[in-house]
């Protein structure tokens, strides 16, 4: 019983890019220092480094492009004493893409005709993150409009971002950044400023007291539990 309270303490969340396949659009004239997610953050403790498992839930076409992610997002040795992520083996169906405690399930199938390409969720206790999943859309991935090596990457370089902590950002080029084609490599990584506020995000432990983690402004829609916190990418569908 005490853990089935646990779970029904949870929140749900999602997040998601709306307009990824749009071209152009206006950004905020000033880009804030941190872009978190309504300051939603994985738990570390005073021992060293965060490590949240990417497990690999992804069909062939994905399986080269997760490592990848995963270099794009560490590649930055400033949060390297705080964060380390890692791709390993799945835990979960695909189609069901399963959460699992502790960790980022990255799951591709084919979802339907949603409104989205790519969709992130996390669930929290409080403002920590407990487990994750990442999920894009074979169903339009499939198609020429999204098929190509860099729309791909840069919707699952966004979603793995939002599982870990970042809402959308403006700080172009960016994979963070919602506004600009969904095709254009240079948009396809996290800019030096999406590691800059990841680091943010990270750089506290949690003791007795909770450390507050500053949100950038986004408004995510809580729903009561069980249900989750969810970001997705939709696409303009043709």
């Amino acid at each position: 019983m005490g853990l089935v309270r646990k779970q029904m303490r949870f929140h749900i969340l999602i997040i998601g890019l709306a307009t990824i396949a749009t071209v152009g659009g206006s950004s905020p004239s000033e880009v804030e220092a941190d872009h978190s997610w309504s300051g939603y953050h994985w738990k570390r403790g005073s021992g060293g480094p965060v490590t949240i498992p990417l497990d690999d839930n992804m069909g062939p076409t994905w399986d080269q492009l997760l490592p990848t992610v995963n270099e794009d997002w560490m590649v930055d040795a400033a949060y390297a004493d705080v964060l380390d992520t890692n791709v390993a083996p799945g835990r979960s169906n695909p189609e069901r893409c399963r959460a699992v405690n502790g960790r980022v399930e990255v799951c591709s199938g084919s979802y339907g005709q949603t409104e989205w390409l790519g969709i992130a969720t996390i669930w929290t206790e409080g403002k920590h993150v407990v487990q994750a999943t990442v999920k894009v859309n074979d169903d339009f991935f499939d198609q020429l409009l999204y098929s190509s090596p860099a729309a791909k990457r840069r919707v699952l370089c966004q979603e793995v971002g939002h599982a870990l902590g970042l809402d959308h950002g403006y700080t172009s080029p960016s994979c963070m950044d919602d506004e600009h084609l969904l095709a254009d490599p240079a948009y396809a990584r996290p800019s030096d400023h999406d590691h800059a506020a990841l680091a943010n995000v990270f750089d506290h432990t949690h003791r007795r007291r909770a450390f507050r983690v500053r949100a950038s402004g986004f408004s995510a829609s809580e729903s009561t539990p069980p249900e989750p916190v969810q970001d997705f990418d939709g696409g303009t569908k043709r």
